[in-house]
């Protein structure tokens, strides 16, 4: 394949009573020893142990024996340098959790960071637990960084330039031969979209709005526990429904029942995290009708259920 070399080295005479397997367990270790010394600097190596190989035919499934050691060394907790053992190639096939996916960039439209960064632990543990291919892991991880920059720009995400820069350009992933690195990166680059705060600018520009989108907005934060309509917000500024809506859809980017919405999420969250609460209490308390509306509207919103909401990552 492309990048990488494959080595073919004489192996050592055997001694009398010797077996395949300690010859070649003996001139690997030989090798990580020398590594050791002679690559003190480098990055990140391994040693894979092999089989002797005696015919042309051999290769081709000592080098898939390979492929399997760099799979299991991929998904090892620590940093061993002498792989022996790997299993099967039949993870490989596993498919890669793209409904994770999804609701973490739901998260990232509603500018629900503790959701976003709750799916992205839950997706890289079904990664973790299925092991699919490392290649195709890297891939899957790329494309989230990439969709997750363009989601965050629409919704005005400060500084999104310095995060495609470190985290979308990059090739860093590639270089990565551990899927705690992957990880590691993809947690990095949600907690630079939460730092950020896309909406840093929100609250100038909501400033900026007309008398009557300020005051629809004080409404909705005054009686968002209530059971209150777009027609309850338009007599309370005395404007008509449907022009109130245009304006407000026109200045702000979202409806009028998306901001009661995510106002009432907002508070939502709040009373699930003190754990003080449950959760058709919650649901009464920022203005829903039952528990099971409130928690569908919740798992749309948020990306998870309330329950799931209420444990700790």
């Amino acid at each position: 394949a492309a990048g990488s070399v494959l080595l073919l080295v004489p192996a050592a005479a055997q001694e009398p009573g010797d077996d395949e397997d300690t010859v070649v367990y003996a001139a690997a270790a030989a090798l990580e020893r020398a590594a050791k010394v002679r690559l003190p600097q480098a990055p990140d190596w391994f040693i894979g142990a092999g089989v002797l190989i005696r015919r042309l035919a051999q290769v081709k499934p000592a080098a898939a024996l390979h492929a399997r050691q760099r799979q299991e060394r991929f998904y090892s907790n620590g940093w061993n340098r002498l792989i022996l053992q790997a299993p099967d190639a039949a993870s490989w096939q596993a498919s890669l959790p793209y409904d994770i996916r999804s609701d973490l960039l739901r998260c990232i439209v509603h500018d629900n960071s503790e959701g976003y960064l709750h799916h992205a632990e839950e997706l890289c543990r079904r990664l973790k637990e299925q092991r699919p291919d490392k290649e195709k892991v890297v891939s899957f991880i790329q494309e989230l960084l990439a969709l997750a920059a363009g989601y965050a720009r629409e919704r005005g995400c400060a500084d999104i330039e310095r995060y495609e820069e470190t985290f979308v350009y990059s090739n860093a992933l590639n270089a990565f031969s551990r899927f705690e690195q992957v990880k590691e990166r993809l947690l990095q680059a949600m907690r630079m979209l939460m730092d950020s705060r896309w909406a840093a600018g929100k609250e100038h520009r909501h400033r900026s709005y007309n008398p009557f989108i300020r005051k629809v907005m004080t409404y909705m934060r005054d009686n968002y526990a209530s059971p209150i309509s777009t027609s309850d917000m338009a007599d309370h500024v005395r404007l008509s429904r449907s022009y109130l809506s245009d304006l407000y859809s026109k200045e702000v980017g979202e409806s009028l029942s998306e901001t009661l919405t995510r106002i009432r999420m907002e508070e939502a969250k709040q009373r699930l995290r003190t754990g003080e609460m449950k959760v058709y209490e919650v649901a009464e308390a920022v203005g829903f009708p039952d528990a099971k509306t409130f928690a569908k509207t919740f798992k749309r919103v948020v990306g998870c259920s309330p329950k799931e909401f209420e444990k700790p990552i």
